[in-house]
């Protein structure tokens, strides 16, 4: 099976994420009274194939616990960075 997920944003943009796509967490930290951001362990999607539900319960699970996320980084420079609270659906296709 070749599934793959649309991320809606608030926006109008959309994201299509499958097997190769590599989510890169965001979180915010604390130290010292100062609030830092910081990459999180990279989430590459093809490790966490729901059977039934596909990529839909391991992207609800990082959403809801960062602020924040990038989609295969590659170029540094050229990152985009997304708001976790604009995501407004996540649709499975097949």
């Amino acid at each position: 099976m070749d599934a793959k997920v649309n991320i809606h944003l608030s926006n109008g943009e959309k994201l299509t994420v499958d097997k190769n796509s590599i989510i890169f967490p965001i979180t915010l930290t604390e130290h010292k009274d100062e609030t830092f951001c910081s990459k999180s362990k990279p989430i590459i999607l093809d490790e966490y194939f729901h059977i039934h539900d596909g990529y839909i319960p391991e992207l609800t699970s990082v959403f809801a616990k960062n602020k924040f996320f990038t989609v295969n980084e590659e170029d540094p420079y050229k990152t985009k960075v997304y708001k976790t609270s604009a995501i407004v659906s996540l649709e499975q296709i097949d």
